[in-house]
């Protein structure tokens, strides 16, 4: 089997066309969903660059994508014995589940439809997850003009460490805590997700992140 090998061309190409996104989509500029894009300025940070092609191109060939790790976790889960898992994450999933229901059957109007189909998804699995162990997993979708929350996993999927996962938390809450988000509060946010990102404690294609972002943002606040 012959391997593939990405050209220099192609990925100087890659960074030209990723390098326009860099400014941060404002909430008071958005709707209901499409409040947070990642500001990918991999010119200053070359570092997003590699995360990026890592997590957009090289472990999806490689099968290394959160859905087949999420995949072999629960294979090897069926034989070995669970580790024990943070005391923090029964917090996690409290505040997780609180921002999950208040989004499960949401009616949406036309705007915030147009918004999501802007955003490109409209199907998305966040899992909380390390090497070892899944301890969260939660299945956001669009059905007609309905926004839907179970437990499957899909290969839409977003994975994120527990810890990183109760800094989120913690920072939703405090963002959150007065109903709205103030841009200060959203670069805050988007600042955090690449430093995850590029660290490797968020992992899954960019779109995918972004929409799982927006999806607990528009879970935390009043819409």
């Amino acid at each position: 089997m012959k391997k593939r090998r990405v050209s220099p061309s192609w990925l100087l190409a890659l960074l030209l066309i990723s390098a326009t996104a860099v400014t941060p989509v404002l909430a008071e500029e958005q709707g209901f969903f499409g409040k947070l894009k990642l500001a990918f300025d991999y010119l200053k940070d070359p570092g997003l660059l590699i995360a990026y092609i890592k997590n957009e191109i090289i472990n999806p060939l490689l099968h290394k994508d959160p859905y087949s790790r999420y995949k072999e976790i629960v294979k090897k889960s069926r034989t070995a014995s669970l580790s024990e898992e943070p005391e923090y994450m029964a917090k996690v999933r409290e505040k997780l589940n609180g921002y999950f229901a208040r989004l499960n059957g949401y009616n949406l109007t036309a705007d915030q439809l147009e918004a999501i189909c802007k955003m490109g998804v409209s199907d998305v699995t966040l899992a909380v997850m390390d090497s070892k162990r899944t301890y969260y997993v939660k299945h956001i979708y669009i059905s007609g003009d309905v926004v839907k929350v179970d437990g499957r996993a899909t290969p839409n999927m977003v994975s994120i460490t527990p810890r990183a996962a109760y800094e989120l938390v913690l920072m939703l809450d405090d963002y959150l805590e007065d109903g709205s988000l103030s841009n200060a509060e959203l670069k805050s946010l988007g600042n955090w997700g690449l430093q995850k990102y590029k660290s490797g404690d968020i992992s899954g294609k960019k779109s995918h992140i972004e929409a799982v972002l927006n999806f607990l943002l528009s879970g935390g606040g009043e819409g």
